[in-house]
């Protein structure tokens, strides 16, 4: 990838965790999210592809079902500090 190339993220909060991910499914490299910021399933469970409705588990970003089954999320690293959320760098 080039080095001037600027890729969004994003970070959830599921079951008191905050995790970040590349906004970018395995499969096609489409965004994920429906509507700008919304990434979860209806019931809060899953992130969900919005080209092809992908499942990922939001604690490990691995896809669960769908066509990019066992392939996973690309992770950022995050830390939680004083109710905001901060990149540590842009690679894990």
């Amino acid at each position: 990838m080039n080095a001037l190339a600027e890729e969004k993220g994003f970070a959830v909060r599921h079951s008191g965790r905050v995790c970040g991910y590349v906004n970018r499914c395995p499969h096609l490299g489409t965004e994920l999210d429906w509507n700008p910021g919304e990434f979860f399933d209806i019931a809060g469970v899953y992130l969900v592809c919005s080209t092809h409705g992908a499942i990922f588990e939001p604690q490990t970003g691995l896809c669960v079902a769908g066509p990019c089954r066992g392939a996973s999320l690309e992770r950022l690293q995050v830390r939680e500090q004083g109710g905001q959320v901060f990149l540590l760098n842009d690679k894990p």
